[in-house]
């Protein structure tokens, strides 16, 4: 499969898309419900023009962003010239180990990294960073979500001719480019979790709350793990 994924997120139409503020729904559940905001070391990766940063900077808590698109970066600089944001890729991060309270990787940028077993070096490089106890919070798309709403189903359909509609990686068609993006489960994000040494603690959806819902009716999930 062709991956411009890099290419769309440097596009400045994608930033202007990330210009929103605060969290979503699942996010603050996540927050309210594990964060202690006593000074906990923080890093937000896949930050996007700065929504997630933002929100953490208000507390006491030592922020570092990163994003692989510059353009992005540049952004987040703009909007938040007093944070702390720099160009990194999630598989190769620039940390020493164990330097972080915890990881939050934004609004499934963790998706778009192409193929899996570079996904799965992603998720072994944030363990490489989080201390002993810390947290992996992160967002994934669920690949039997049902196709309600008309960008869905767009998606639904172009996937369904090309016959990728249940594979591991298929087309997002968004309005600033097609994705190539991974679409996994909540039992298939436990198992590769677990692989690279993460125990799994909980999950969230943004409107509901069991697995079975989450799974059809939402088109991601949030997942809360710990090194």
């Amino acid at each position: 499969m062709q991956n411009n994924n890099f290419d769309i997120y440097n596009l400045p139409m994608a930033g202007k898309n990330y210009m929103k503020t605060g969290l979503y729904p699942a996010e603050q559940k996540i927050v309210d419900k594990y964060f202690k905001h006593d000074g906990a070391h923080i890093l937000d990766i896949g930050c996007g023009t700065g929504r997630t940063t933002a929100y953490f900077s208000r507390f006491d808590n030592k922020i570092i962003a990163i994003d692989y698109s510059e353009s992005m970066i540049r952004m987040a600089r703009e909007r938040f010239p007093e944070l702390n944001f720099m160009v990194a890729d999630a598989r190769r991060m620039p940390f020493e180990n164990a330097d972080f309270d915890i990881a939050f990787f934004s609004f499934n940028g963790i998706d778009y990294i192409y193929p899996k077993r570079e996904r799965l070096e992603a998720i072994v490089e944030i363990w490489r960073v989080l201390k002993p106890g810390g947290l992996f919070v992160y967002s994934s798309h669920n690949r039997f979500r049902l196709p309600i709403g008309r960008t869905r189903l767009k998606s639904y359909m172009k996937n369904l001719a090309r016959g990728t509609l249940f594979s591991e990686y298929s087309m997002d068609f968004c309005e600033y480019g097609p994705l190539l993006t991974y679409w996994g489960s909540i039992w298939s994000e436990k198992i590769d979790l677990k692989k690279s040494g993460f125990k799994f603690l909980d999950f969230f959806g943004n409107k509901y709350s069991s697995s079975i819902s989450i799974s059809l009716l939402e088109s991601y999930t949030y997942y809360v793990f710990r090194k």
